[in-house]
């Protein structure tokens, strides 16, 4: 009985390591798919994001009601922004 157990817990213990490690490498191939690049908390719960997804750069208002978004940004870093349409 207790030879059963600590296989049992020997098993978690090992399954419980493989998680862990294999979980740090399971998105890596993934990252800067998005990518917050500033926010800016304008009241509590009301925020302003600038969000690059996939070579856009996007300026998103978040609220606790949800997302929407302001403007897209053109150009380089400081360049002229688009109006969502």
């Amino acid at each position: 009985m207790i030879g059963a157990l600590g296989i049992v817990l020997g098993t978690l213990l090992i399954a419980l390591y493989a998680i862990k490690r294999l979980g740090k490498n399971f998105n890596k191939g993934k990252e800067g798919l998005i990518e917050i690049t500033a926010a800016k908390m304008i009241l509590p719960k009301k925020h302003i994001l600038i969000v690059k997804v996939a070579g856009r750069r996007l300026v998103i208002g978040a609220t606790e009601h949800g997302l929407s978004l302001l403007a897209e940004l053109e150009g380089e870093e400081n360049g002229g922004t688009k109006a969502p349409e």
